[in-house]
């Protein structure tokens, strides 16, 4: 007995000494809170990885809590996926926050395809239970499908429209001789370090309320209006009767590279009613 309680006694001292943020608490209505009720996705491209994005969970109390669990409400069919301290999902369990402190948890997502002209939503939720209290952080994205061109040379008199966008990974080339349409309301994402480069002629006629955009493939805020994401639009020698109207060119490191002009009297490119902007070099 003497044992028993020397050990008793032992273990309230440790308890006592034991600093309070780290003591654990089983309130159920020790709450937490979060740097943000939504983890919102720009509008991504399906098959193509999202960018991270990062927010903070936070135990108010003063004692520590165990977060019995951290997981995709569907779970293992979910688009998103989620990392807490450094852990994967999609659930986590026994996850401890100390008293007025606070982890940080990652989250990222990837869309299949849908066979979609439009946008489409596509939305989950985080759910954390404490203590026997649930809570939860809503995920939403938008996914586009689109016509993906790597490393691609174009067949001869290709006609792009508007249904989906095009999203150019390294370069396309319309080969001499040959002619590319791009219809209105066409939209041209390219990746970074993506030129389009025209041997043969190009015919990009968009309209006031319908322009035709060039820009990069980053929805997110750093990259809206950066500079020197893309390549740009290569003229090249030989390359002749070019029309572009009622376009932007946006975000390019050159916006318009014009080869060698011949020497008659007609123009080799006919610019009207087009925006160029956000160039990293010359335009």
């Amino acid at each position: 007995m003497r044992y028993i309680f020397s050990i008793v006694g032992l273990l309230l001292l440790f308890e006592a000494c034991q600093p309070e943020e780290e003591q654990l608490t089983t309130d159920p209505t020790a709450q937490l809170r979060f740097s943000s009720d939504t983890i919102f996705f720009d509008t991504l491209f399906t098959s193509l990885g999202s960018i991270t994005k990062r927010f903070r969970v936070y135990n108010d109390s003063e004692n520590a809590v165990n977060i019995s669990s951290v997981s995709l409400g569907t779970g293992s069919n979910s688009p998103f996926s989620i990392f807490v301290n450094g852990v994967g999902g999609p659930t986590v369990n026994n996850v401890r926050i100390l008293g007025r402190d606070s982890i940080l948890l990652l989250a990222e997502v990837t869309i299949d395809p849908q066979n979609e002209d439009l946008p489409f939503l596509v939305t989950d939720e985080i759910i954390f239970l404490t203590n026997g209290n649930q809570q939860q952080v809503d995920l939403v994205a938008f996914g586009q499908d689109a016509n993906f061109l790597r490393d691609s040379v174009l067949v001869c008199n290709t006609t792009w429209t508007a249904d989906r966008p095009y999203v150019i990974f390294n370069s396309v080339l319309v080969q001499e001789n040959c002619t590319l349409n791009i219809e209105p309301g066409t939209k041209v994402y390219n990746h970074n370090g993506s030129f389009i480069f025209i041997g043969g002629t190009l015919r990009a006629r968009g309209e006031a309320d319908q322009k035709i955009i060039f820009t990069n493939d980053r929805f997110d805020e750093d990259f809206i209006d950066a500079p020197g994401q893309w390549g740009g639009l290569i003229f090249l020698q030989n390359s002749r009767n070019h029309r572009i109207d009622h376009a932007e060119i946006r975000n390019a490191n050159i916006g318009i590279y014009l080869g060698t002009p011949d020497d008659d009297d007609e123009p080799d490119l006919e610019l009207s009613n087009t925006r160029i902007e956000n160039i990293g070099g010359n335009s």
